[in-house]
């Protein structure tokens, strides 16, 4: 299970490196294209085929989150920070795949504890002379809620999730992310709802009630 923690470490440090060179609109979106990953590697290690109505959901989901996002045209060029990014895009669908993989035979406990373990052992390799414990109370808080929820309870409610449903469908219903956050920053940082926001979501919903339909492969 070193490479299930292994895809997850590298999915959040290429994540959080590729945002020092690029915006978060493109840095939102280019990381939801594990959504058009997932299903590839689905059908090249589990051999997983994308039905009809799994291929229109990803192609809505694909057009919700570029909406959501933001980005604007003149965004639409590469730099250093996208590449980086796509790698992140890319390691968060291989940790998918193969967390469909094991939870078929491990408990999902130990799938969680060890990804968290192996994240934690790599992140403070990495800080190197870097880190310090002298930190107020307030940044312990919030590494208490980003470890315990956001992280731990996170990805084992997502272990438990592929233990019942294949990942092509669930990178699909991750992209409700977006949404979450887009709510959250109306809700808590006074944001305006905007056309593109709605939009967004629409598109991400409906692309969320199709591929839950089942049809012939």
């Amino acid at each position: 299970m070193s490479a299930l923690g292994l895809s997850l470490w590298i999915a959040y440090y290429t994540q959080t490196v590729g945002l020092k060179y690029t915006t978060s609109s493109k840095s939102a979106f280019i990381t939801g294209l594990y959504i058009v990953f997932t299903p590839i590697l689905a059908l090249a290690v589990i051999k997983e085929k994308v039905s009809k109505n799994l291929f229109i959901a990803l192609v809505l989901a694909l057009a919700g989150l570029f909406v959501i996002s933001n980005v604007s045209l003149d965004e639409i060029q590469f730099n250093k920070g996208d590449l980086i990014t796509i790698a992140s895009a890319f390691a968060f669908s291989i940790q998918i795949v193969l967390t469909n993989i094991y939870v078929k035979d491990i408990d999902m406990k130990l799938i969680t504890s060890s990804q968290m373990i192996i994240m934690c052992v790599l992140s403070f390799y990495f800080l190197g002379a870097k880190l310090t414990l002298n930190l107020p109370v307030c940044i312990y808080a919030m590494l208490a809620f980003l470890g315990g929820i956001a992280s731990f309870l996170a990805i084992f409610v997502e272990t438990y999730s592929l233990k019942y449903i294949d990942p092509d469908r669930a990178s699909i219903i991750f992209t409700l992310e977006p949404i979450f956050a887009y709510v959250s920053s109306v809700l808590f940082l006074g944001e305006r709802i905007t056309t593109k926001g709605l939009v967004g979501s629409s598109l991400i919903v409906v692309a969320m009630l199709i591929s839950t339909t089942k049809t012939s492969q």
